[in-house]
């Protein structure tokens, strides 16, 4: 309803009249409360007016005009006086009414949305705590369905956040950790070994994560934990730090197991007289021992990062790798000859199979410098050679018995004095009582058993009896022991 239609209801068939209302009381009000019709419209004189006045405790100005028609349809004496009468206080009263009319409909309609909004808003809290509620008990289940220890302190060290880890680390029940300190909860010991990382998180810092032992609350034992401590940090300013902590007990025990067996490995490569070590598929050297280092004058941090090629003077650099991949498969000893750091050549005696480590294949070699042995072989070679000549020279031949597995060795003289082919005579004792005159072997064996039993020299001629059924004549001695 406009306000021409509220006004029209209390004053009917007012034709020719003009009235403006001004709420004095709204200083944002920069146009009439209440003006119909122009202004511009003439009035009769003596009925154009305007007065103050005060209704429901409000300030109000009236302004009225009475045009000529208006005076003309009533025929009154003194208009003036009809106009500042009951026409102006009914034209008031009826405006006044309808702004309180206008002002309840609008609380009304404002307390009924209002109403709305509220039963809106409560049922988007209900809904929203229904969800805060449902993540809460989710995170709380994922939390405690998680083996480590996971919490939350505040800036005063004040604990927040605890998962069910928290009784099996350290026996104590998560909802009694709830609003104690940390240093109540681990321990001054524990506490204070902590405290560097827990000041640095405190203060913004998020450090590398650190090891702790947390005796177990049965007593047997301790667990190893790896321990991170990480700033709640927003808008600048850190809230608290978040605690979490990993059980890596098994992992530890596997790395203390894994050190004191590497550390028995080095203490045997160490200790070991031959060269050992160990290449890949490619020939490189994976492991050595300080022996092989050595043997190639080079250091052991260097000799770590040579090549099979860097040091064998033998195999020729193209075929290193066929023959290190086939000792993969054929574990082999052989010869062959090493290279010093310095270029110096000399050579060593490899033992050399296939290995398996975490699941690749490298290859395991020993070497020995057999420089001197080759040369002992090499002068015993010699010496033995010059033995046979001045035997062949004095026609005097020399064997040796090994009694424990009745293996004979004749010297090259033997064979040409007994007139027999070395290649075709597998020399024992019985064979060589065979080759003696059959009148004369009852007394050699005699002589030879008397020696051995008493450890006495004996020094015999006897008769041989040669393969086309000659006879020779030699004379056969031992010396003591």
């Amino acid at each position: 309803m406009v306000i021409d239609e509220v006004l029209a209801s209390f004053i009917p068939n007012l034709e020719g009249v003009s009235l403006i209302l001004h709420d004095i009381d709204d200083k944002g009000e920069d146009h009439p409360f209440y003006n119909p019709d122009a202004l511009s419209k003439p009035a009769t004189e003596g009925l154009d007016n305007s007065s103050d006045m005060e209704v429901f405790g409000r300030e109000w100005r009236v302004e009225y005009r009475a045009h000529p028609e208006f005076v003309d349809s009533l025929n009154l004496i003194n208009p003036a006086f009809f106009g500042a009468g009951g026409l102006v206080l009914s034209l008031i009263i009826a405006a006044l009414r309808f702004r309180v009319v206008r002002s309840q409909m609008q609380v009304r309609a404002a307390e009924d949305e209002v109403r709305k909004m509220n039963a809106t808003l409560e049922l988007q809290v209900r809904e929203r705590t229904a969800e805060l509620e449902f993540a809460r008990h989710s995170l709380r289940m994922v939390l405690d369905a998680v083996p480590s220890m996971i919490g939350y302190y505040d800036k005063n060290l004040i604990n927040r956040v605890a998962n069910r880890a928290y009784f099996d680390w350290l026996g104590i029940p998560p909802e009694t950790i709830l609003g104690k300190n940390i240093k109540e909860i681990l321990g001054e010991e524990l506490f204070n070994q902590n405290l560097p990382y827990i000041e640095a998180a405190l203060a913004g810092q998020s450090m590398k994560a650190f090891e702790r032992d947390y005796p177990r609350p049965d007593g047997q034992g301790s667990r190893h934990a790896l321990v991170h401590y990480l700033p709640d940090i927003i808008d600048g300013e850190t809230h608290g730090f978040y605690a979490v902590a990993h059980d890596i007990t098994e992992t530890k025990t596997a790395q203390n197991a894994l050190q004191a067996s590497q550390k028995r490995l080095e203490t045997v490569l160490d200790t070991a007289s031959d060269g050992i070590h160990v290449l890949d598929e490619d020939g490189n050297v994976v492991l050595c021992s300080q022996a092989f280092a050595r043997m190639l004058g080079y250091t052991q941090e260097e000799a770590l990062r040579l090549n099979v090629a860097d040091w064998d003077a033998a195999i020729p650099r193209e075929e290193l790798i066929n023959v290190l991949r086939k000792l993969l498969v054929n574990p082999a000893t052989f010869e062959t000859k090493h290279r010093r750091k310095d270029g110096s050549i000399f050579v060593v005696e490899i033992h050399a199979n296939g290995i398996q480590m975490d699941g690749r294949m490298y290859l395991y070699a020993s070497s020995r410098d057999i420089t001197e042995r080759r040369q002992a072989e090499i002068a015993l070679q010699e010496e033995s050679a010059r033995l046979d000549e001045a035997q062949r020279i004095a026609k005097i031949g020399s064997w040796e018995l090994d009694i424990i597995n009745d293996r004979l060795t004749w010297s090259d003289e033997i064979f040409r004095i007994f007139e027999i082919d070395p290649t075709r005579f597998t020399a024992s004792y019985e064979a060589f009582l065979e080759a003696i005159h059959p009148d004369d072997r009852e007394a050699v064996n005699d002589a030879y058993s008397h020696s051995l039993q008493t450890r006495e020299p004996y020094d015999i001629r006897h008769r041989l009896r040669m393969p086309d059924g000659r006879v020779g004549l030699i004379v056969g001695a031992a010396p003591a022991g």
